[in-house]
């Protein structure tokens, strides 16, 4: 695909142009669209903004976002462009799967938590630590109804990459479930992540990759509030994409949860900025992507497609 859009969702946690949601204009400020330009892309923006007839609380406006990001991601693959969503948060990729055809569809969702508390199980009620749980259709089964589109991902569907900073009912889900999730650690080597991804591929031949910064080691950046130590390396994630590229059609991407007031020795936004070229080479067709571009051997090369 040689078009991108990106869409712009600028929320965090209901609240438009505040905290995390002000990072999709930082980034794009800050030269978004030229990086994938530079990967060889055709770019678009497209603000996604919701002006609701009376009063909405949180999380009801959120499910509001959410059912307009899944209409514009929708007429975005129909009008032959990649979306690439850039959000102050990790619950847009519910409305980003319901956009695209969920049927056959997985998802790589990379993350310093877990993602997946319920509202029975979260300590803090944070809407947002609930996204993965609600796009596998394990709570806010009457919200996500509403939203066109929307079918659960089957949990066997998901990989859950770098969370290590987990609740007790997020790990409690993963021991009881077999959630795949890989931690810092099994990407070294390429081993585990090959038998994982050419598993997954086994299932699906089509998959979401979700990114939330924070997944990133604080010495890498700081993204935002809820940073944790023990995050991946920058050419950890740049592996991953790639062994994905290999192996899956990256059918949408996202990248969440960068708040600038984090970002005053500008690491933050140029890590991040890094990660969007990264995409913008992955979705290239297979005839435009650059030579040697996957050099772990460990994760598959182009003849052991």
């Amino acid at each position: 695909m040689s078009r991108v859009t990106i869409l712009q969702v600028p929320y965090d946690s209901g609240y438009r142009g505040f905290g995390m949601g002000l990072g999709p204009e930082r980034l794009l400020a800050r030269g978004a669209a030229d990086r994938l330009k530079r990967t060889g892309h055709e770019v678009d923006v497209e603000m996604i903004d919701v002006d609701p007839e009376g009063p909405v609380i949180e999380p009801g406006f959120t499910f509001l976002v959410l059912r307009r990001l899944a209409d514009r991601v929708r007429g975005t693959v129909g009008a032959g462009s990649f979306p690439l969503v850039l959000a102050g948060n990790c619950m847009t990729s519910v409305a980003t799967t319901a956009g695209l055809d969920p049927e056959g569809l997985g998802v790589v969702w990379f993350d310093a938590h877990g993602d997946l508390n319920t509202p029975e199980t979260s300590p803090s009620a944070f809407l947002d630590g609930m996204a993965l749980t609600c796009l596998m259709g394990r709570c806010w089964k009457g919200a996500t109804a509403g939203i066109e589109g929307f079918k659960p991902l089957p949990l066997e569907n998901a990989i859950l990459v770098g969370a290590r900073d987990l609740d007790p009912g997020e790990r409690e889900l993963i021991e009881s479930t077999g959630l795949v999730h890989l931690s810092p650690g099994d990407l070294e080597g390429g081993t585990v992540v090959s038998r994982v991804l050419d598993e997954l591929r086994g299932r699906v031949r089509r998959v979401h990759l979700h990114l939330d910064l924070d997944v990133l080691d604080p010495s890498v950046a700081t993204f935002n509030r809820f940073a944790a130590p023990g995050g991946l390396a920058i050419e950890q994630v740049e592996v991953m994409i790639d062994a994905m590229a290999e192996r899956f059609e990256i059918a949408a991407a996202a990248a969440t949860a960068f708040d600038p007031q984090f970002d005053d020795d500008c690491r933050a936004s140029a890590a991040a900025l890094k990660i969007i070229e990264m995409i913008g080479r992955a979705i290239l067709p297979r005839e435009r992507q650059p030579r040697g571009r996957f050099p772990n051997p460990g994760f598959g090369d182009r003849t052991g497609r």
